[in-house]
């Protein structure tokens, strides 16, 4: 058990790791809209900022939390083996709900602001729409990750 939640948690770091690079990356683009007059980029950039904010703080959380999480479990595994082993399921089990619902949500979020962007006239609102859906589209990326990866974990646990 051990050594699978080694993995996840190896896992998860790197993938902090990787959003918080692209957070550094989305900062850099967004110094550059303020070098631009477009309206429509200039729309995008409080949306853009929450992106970054997201998968800043995220990342950061994985980066920091989740090796903190793995020297827990194997205090509680030295302890009692079997409770350790359920309860990293039922956590893992409750994760994967979470991501279910979460994107969906994020789904249809983006949908509807990618709708709004069409049909809204003003170019500053455009962006501010386009933003948003690509903020939401982001999230909806990151979820669909987590839930994946933490299927993964909880089909490696129960086997």
């Amino acid at each position: 058990m051990i050594e699978k939640s080694i993995d996840w948690v190896t896992g998860e770091v790197n993938q902090g790791k990787v959003t918080v690079v692209i957070a550094f990356l989305l900062l850099i683009a967004v110094i550059f809209i303020f070098k631009y007059d477009n309206k429509l980029l200039k729309g995008s950039v409080i949306p853009v900022c929450l992106a970054i904010t997201l998968l800043g703080g995220y990342g950061a959380f994985q980066i920091i939390q989740r090796p903190q999480h793995l020297e827990n479990l194997k205090e509680l595994v030295a302890k009692n083996p079997t409770q350790a082993l359920q309860q990293e399921i039922d956590k893992s089990t409750t994760d994967s709900n979470a991501y279910k619902v979460s994107t969906k949500v994020w789904a249809g979020l983006a949908i509807l602001c990618l709708i709004i962007g069409i049909v809204v006239s003003k170019e500053y609102y455009r962006g501010m729409a386009f933003g948003f859906t690509f903020l939401f589209f982001v999230a909806l990326i990151g979820d669909t990750i987590l839930k994946y990866r933490v299927d993964t974990y909880i089909r490696e646990l129960s086997s």
